[in-house]
Order: structure tokens, then C-alpha cells, then sequence
């Protein structure tokens, strides 16, 4: 039997995918579900960071500014509406990509080292606007939100299945999207 490279990279990447589905469901570990949360995040900022530096070759400093933007985007609208956090995440995620975009705009025209300080000062703003605009941010105290409604036997399940489609949602549309020069159709 003479199974290819590409064959035993889709069987590998379906066996993670399932220990990743049934994790929190054979381990009660909230550490450990906290930390995947917390991985799938950072995996979710790395795939953004990889399409403007490894196929665009721009260096930006500015791509945690885009999750500050979308997490207090999401914290406020769960907090002065009432509905979910889960909920309001996409809209987090719309505010951002429009920040993104605006920024985009701004620097459009520059390279090296002038995009590099474009993205920063762009992240020195945000962090000066969420500190300063206490009556909106609570400044550096930040946001709390109130805990979530659901049974605590679940611990962090939503948090987790969310995160982790959003992973696959990224990992697959990366894997499909037609960045110019980077091979993809």
C-alpha cells in the first residue's frame, strides 16, 4: 500500500481535528480548556499575521490592535445591549476588519520602514484611546463581563467550540484564498 504525503497530511490533520472536538467532552480540565481557548486565539492572530507578512512581505506591528479593537468592540456591545458575548463576536470581528481597512487606506502607499511604523503607531493610538477613554473603556482596568448563564458544568465549552470553528474557518479559507503571489487558486 503506497499512501502519498498529501494522504497522511489530510489523515493527520483529521485526527487533530478530532481530539480537538472531543477534548473538553473526556476532560473536565478548565485549565486546560482556558489554554486551548487561548491557543486557538493566538492561532487565529498568526494566520492573519502570516497573509501581510509571509506572502505580502510587510512587517506589521499593529495586528494586536485589531483584537483589542474586536474584543472591546464585542465587550461593549455585549454590555449595553445584554445579549451574549458569543453573540456579538462577529460584529467584533466586522469593527475590526473595518479598522483594518481604514488603516489599509492610511498606508497603502508605504514600505518598509514606513508601513513598519504606520502599524505601530496605529497600535500606540489604540493603546492611548483604551486607556484614556475611561468613561467608555474603564481605562486600564478594563471591561469585566458578567459570567456566562450557562451551567458550570460546561465550564467553557461555548468559548471553546467557538474558537476552535473559528480556527478551521481561518485555517480553511487560508488555505483557499488567491493572495497574489503566493501560489494559492
Amino acid at each position: 500500500m503506497n499512501i502519498s504525503v498529501k494522504q497522511l497530511r489530510a489523515a493527520g490533520v483529521a485526527v487533530a481535528a478530532a481530539v480537538l472536538v472531543v477534548l473538553p467532552l473526556v476532560n473536565d480540565n478548565a485549565y486546560l480548556q482556558n489554554m486551548a481557548i487561548m491557543g486557538f486565539l493566538l492561532a487565529v492572530m498568526a494566520s492573519g499575521w502570516n497573509i501581510i507578512s509571509g506572502y505580502t512581505g510587510y512587517v506589521s506591528l499593529g495586528q494586536s490592535a485589531f483584537l483589542g479593537v474586536g474584543a472591546y468592540t464585542t465587550a461593549l456591545v455585549s454590555l449595553h445591549t445584554g445579549i451574549s458575548p458569543l453573540l456579538a463576536a462577529p460584529l467584533g470581528g466586522v469593527v475590526a476588519a473595518a479598522s483594518a481597512l481604514v488603516l489599509g487606506l492610511v498606508g497603502r502607499r508605504t514600505r518598509g520602514i514606513a508601513f513598519v511604523i504606520v502599524s505601530f503607531a496605529f497600535l500606540e493610538f489604540t493603546a492611548l484611546l483604551v486607556s484614556n477613554w475611561s468613561s467608555l473603556t474603564n481605562g486600564n482596568h478594563g471591561l469585566a463581563l458578567p459570567l456566562p448563564t450557562w451551567d458550570r458544568t460546561y465550564l467553557n465549552w461555548p468559548f471553546y467550540y467557538y474558537l476552535l470553528a473559528l480556527l478551521a474557518l481561518t485555517v480553511w479559507g487560508r488555505g483557499r484564498s488567491a493572495v497574489p503571489g503566493s501560489g494559492s487558486v
